[in-house]
């Protein structure tokens, strides 16, 4: 098939307003920064371990997004920071904070969101006394990049590795 001077210029220009608009809108789209946005992150992570080491429920609540969902093993999801609030006072209210560590295993950051998965493990002795409780398990943590930049946690799941005690058999 022969195209004639008409259809090729006619294609060529098509051609070359499509890869004109390309380039605009790449020039239009905010670069990413893996490197900064990885360390941003790394961040909220270590905030946390930090937060929780000092019994801080209001630091911690202050890491996640306003409508953030928090879904714990073994305990109904909560949601928003008031309730993310409450939840980590109440455990702060019976256990003392011993180790924590989280260790991340996979993070992907597409555009404003981020997704990482990771263990954990932390150890905390009852207030009233008692045997220390350790826990080791798994989390996944949806992040949401803010206006300036800064990372909250929009979504946070944990589970533990191990199974839940078993009940006192009822009399």
């Amino acid at each position: 098939m022969k195209l004639t001077f008409v259809q090729a210029s006619t294609g060529l220009l098509a051609l070359a307003m499509m890869l004109s608009a390309c380039g605009r809108m790449s020039e239009q789209t905010p670069k990413l920064n893996l490197d900064a946005d990885s360390a941003a992150i790394a961040k909220t992570f270590a905030e946390y371990v930090s937060a929780w080491k000092a019994s801080d429920a209001g630091r911690i609540a202050n890491l996640y997004c306003n409508d953030a969902v928090i879904l714990p093993g073994d305990h109904p999801a909560e949601n928003g920071r008031a309730a993310i609030t409450k939840f980590n006072k109440d455990f702060f209210d019976q256990f003392l904070p011993g180790s924590f560590e989280i260790s991340a295993q996979d993070t992907k950051i597409i555009g404003d969101w981020a997704f990482e998965d990771g263990a954990y493990s932390f150890t905390a002795v009852p207030m009233a006394g008692g045997k220390q409780i350790s826990d080791r398990g798994k989390y996944l943590v949806v992040l949401q990049r803010q206006n300036d930049g800064s990372w909250r946690w929009f979504r946070d799941i944990d589970n533990s590795d191990s199974l839940p005690e078993p009940s006192a058999p009822n009399k």
